[in-house]
This record gives structure tokens, sequence and C-alpha cells, in this order.
């Protein structure tokens, strides 16, 4: 088992900058682009819903791959089963009367819960945490005042 944070993929490092410098992989394993997005029949309507909103995003950033279909599907499952756990929730309350009419958990905080920590696992595996994004906004255009212009126009020879 290998130690230290989990290696990030060449495309997110190409993406933030390289910002440590270090000499990307040569020989990493580049997967095909994913020929289809519709989502997987296998998924309900909250699933598809999330699937969509996902892929968009990831295929924006070239990030969305034929490989990657497996683990997005998994991670619009947990969604769709999260979010129906939370309404059940919502409506219910958190707790609930247990056999001998003593409040107990309710059971849908379990499933709320395991569903979130599939979630969470998919989110963080695709850099779709603000965390996992720091340095992807890099390749926008930092904004530069006029005398800054000014002064880099100069030193150019404009």
């Amino acid at each position: 088992m290998k130690r230290g944070p989990k290696a990030k993929p060449t495309k997110l490092k190409v993406l933030e900058g390289n910002p440590g410098r270090r000499p990307l992989p040569k020989k990493e394993p580049t997967p095909s682009k994913a020929k289809s997005v519709a989502a997987p029949a296998e998924l309900d309507a909250e699933g598809k819903k999330a699937w969509r909103r996902v892929v968009r995003q990831l295929k924006a950033m070239g990030l969305y791959t034929e490989i990657d279909r497996d683990a997005l599907m998994l991670y619009s499952d947990s969604y769709s089963l999260w979010l129906k756990a939370s309404r059940r929730l919502r409506k219910d309350g958190i707790l609930t009367k247990g056999a001998l009419g003593a409040p107990k958990l309710h059971p849908a905080v379990l499933v709320a819960d395991k569903a979130f920590q599939r979630m969470k696992a998919m989110i963080s595996a695709f850099g779709m945490t603000p965390a996992d994004r720091v340095g992807l906004a890099g390749e926008e255009k930092e904004e530069v005042d006029e005398f800054t212009a000014h002064q880099q126009r100069r030193k150019k020879g404009e």
C-alpha cells in the first residue's frame, strides 16, 4: 500500500498549472473519451438528474472518460438514495418510536449517512469539491490595473 496522499491525475495537474513543478508522468494510461453522456437506464429520475449535472461539468473540464462511467453511476445512485433519505427525515424527523415506545434514531439516518459516505468518496475522486479544485481556477486571466498594464507594455517594448 502506498503512503501519502493519493496521486493526482495528470490532467488535473495540467489544469492546475503543475504547481509542484515536478516532471509529469509520460506513460500515464489515458482512457478513451466517453462516447455517450446519456444517463444509464439503471438510475432513477433523481440519479439521472445528478448524472447529467455532473457529466456536463466534468466534460467541460475534459475529465469525463469511458472508464469513469461506473464510478459516476455509483455517485449518481448514492446521491439519489441520500436525497430520498433526507426528504424522509425532513418529513418524519430524525427520531422515531422504538419497540418499547422509547425514542430511537430513524432508520433513514443510517441510509443517508451511508449514501453520503459513498458520495463523498466519489466527489473527491473526481475533484468536485472546492478543496479539490483549488488550483483549477488558475487558467483565468488575472485582473491587472491600468498602471501595471502600462508598465508591462513598456517592458515588452510596445
